[in-house]
């Protein structure tokens, strides 16, 4: 039996392993150090390893390697975490002009990068792929002053043998450093399909108005070089031995994948009235890209509309993913519901929320916007719970011990009033905005009006349309004969319309010129008749 001595030291081994918050102040007892070799000379060098945490955002791996023969050193980052379910692309759109305080805010904001990421800068065609940089984490302003350093390092070299191309790049690196100096427009993209790439929000809790940002599912090609999946071609070699020995080996079977169904349906009916509507569809999984299927089933919200809820378990790697949406006909008008939240039964009420829904808190100048949180069917408080979990997630480095202190004890200020709210400490009204319509609060008092909400109709903007992609939406004459015969009824009535203005034209013209001839002759008095 080990004596207390000895657990004590298996214990302070273990909080060693663990990843701690990043701080300035490093305990020296968590860098591990390997020695390695040295890519540059051969020789033996020096790895040193430290196992941190950025908060709100994920754990992460420094490494830095030095060489004491040739003097080489090395560093990157890479990401501890599994790999996102979905990529993210942001796009950040910088305008100077605007004080030298927001230029300095804007040009410090922290940028992680990982080793599966690449920059964009469209304005001068310029990329850095994936594969020619490590995970790296700098400011924006680091970044631009990196690329500007490196494109400069062989430039004496290409001035002398290929002058054009020297020329050419040295106008690229007098624009980085435009760019880097503030002085200059520019767009900086950040594309990583394993969704482990970040940039920081220097206006948190409030939505960055410079930052786009996309989520979108992977493509095979993506998931093959993350290593998520295998190659086709080894999936081909091996299929014929795992088809016959997954069911034994694998902790999920297809019996199991059928209780699952079972259960779900049971679960479903216990809320809802969706008798038999159970459906499933054919697809493949998200996350290892094998055969699955989703099962989904509609139900009827009560004076709402008709809603489908989507369920996904693979039976391979265990990936689960839970989504509701909307069915029937697109909304002819938008739909804005504002919810006065003072009582403990408001934040029990159901709220059904799309994925192109935004919410918005007036109390703490909060808003979400269209796609954030995604579609879910949850309660006043959940929903709550939710934008709690999403902004503090989304906001790693306002907690850092890099952060602005302003910035930082702001970021407090409003969780702690997001807390009071969710806990109903302080009254606040809910807004949700869905320019498609597909939002629903629950009103114990339907179809009676319920004086705490507020339901408003609006017409959708041609902008908006053009974002769901109605303005080129033809429902009515899609196929080439069904055009062809439209343009011609079409054609016809113009002709009928045409022929027909052309008659009653001539009519009047000859009632007029008899009206003129009648008071003429006297026929008529001028005054119990006129012809216009």
């Amino acid at each position: 039996m080990s004596s207390a001595e000895d657990i004590k030291q298996e214990e302070k081994q273990g909080d060693i392993a663990e990843f701690a918050p990043i701080n300035a102040d490093v305990d020296l007892s968590r860098i591990t150090e390997i020695k390695s070799l040295c890519e540059n000379c051969g020789d033996s060098g020096m790895t040193r390893l430290l196992l941190t945490r950025i908060p709100y955002f994920r754990d992460i791996i420094i490494m830095a390697f030095e060489c004491e023969h040739c003097v080489y050193r090395t560093s990157e980052i890479q990401a501890a975490n599994e790999i996102a379910d979905d990529g993210v692309h942001f796009e950040l759109r910088f305008t100077p002009g605007e004080g030298a305080d927001k230029i300095k805010r804007e040009l410090n904001r922290q940028v992680i990068k990982s080793e599966s990421a690449k920059i964009i800068i469209p304005e001068l065609d310029f990329e850095i792929p994936p594969s020619a940089r490590r995970g790296d984490i700098n400011t924006l302003e680091g970044f631009l002053r990196q690329f500007s350093s490196n494109l400069s390092l062989q430039q004496p070299l290409r001035t002398a043998e290929q002058p054009e191309v020297a020329a050419a790049i040295d106008k690229i690196i007098a624009r980085l450093d435009c760019f880097a100096s503030g002085e200059e427009s520019f767009t900086f993209i950040l594309d990583d399909p394993s969704g482990n790439s970040f940039i920081e929000n220097p206006y948190a809790p409030s939505s960055d108005p410079r930052v786009k940002l996309t989520r979108y599912r992977r493509t095979k090609e993506q998931n093959v070089a993350l290593g998520v999946v295998a190659d086709s071609s080894d999936e081909e070699q091996s299929s014929s031995s795992s088809s016959s020995s997954s069911s034994a080996t694998h902790p999920h079977s297809e019996g199991e994948g059928m209780a699952v169904a079972e259960g779900l349906k049971d679960k479903l009916k216990s809320v809802f009235d969706v008798s038999d509507r159970l459906f499933t569809m054919p697809g493949a999984c998200h996350a290892c890209a094998k055969e699955n299927e989703t099962r989904y089933a509609f139900t009827d919200l009560p004076h709402f509309k008709e809603i489908c809820i989507m369920v996904t378990e693979c039976v391979y790697c265990g990936y689960r993913d839970t989504e509701v949406k909307p069915a029937g006909a697109i909304s002819e008008k938008g739909v804005r519901i504002a919810l006065d939240v003072n009582h403990p039964d408001d934040m029990k009420r159901d709220v059904m929320k799309s994925d192109t829904a935004a919410v918005f808190i007036p109390e703490l100048e909060l808003e979400l916007s269209h796609g954030t949180l995604g579609g879910k069917y949850t309660t006043v408080e959940g929903l709550m719970q939710d934008i709690k979990t999403n902004i503090t997630d989304s906001n790693p480095f306002v907690m850092g011990d890099s952060s602005d202190v302003e910035q930082k004890q702001k970021f407090l200020e409003f969780l702690a009033n997001l807390e009071k709210c969710a806990n109903l400490e302080m009254p606040f009204t809910l807004v949700l905005d869905d320019p498609l319509g597909n939002i629903y609060i629950y009103s114990p008092l339907a179809p009676q009006p319920d004086p705490k909400l507020t339901i408003e109709q609006y017409t959708r903007s041609f902008d908006q349309n053009e974002i769901f992609g109605l303005n080129d939406m033809n429902v009515d004459h899609y196929t080439p004969e069904m055009k062809e015969e439209y343009e011609k009824k079409q054609s016809e009535q113009s002709e009928e319309h045409t022929s027909s203005t052309s008659q009653d034209t001539q009519t009047a013209t000859m009632l007029k010129r008899k009206g003129e001839n009648y008071k003429a002759g006297g026929l008529i008095k001028p005054e119990d008749h006129e012809f216009s």
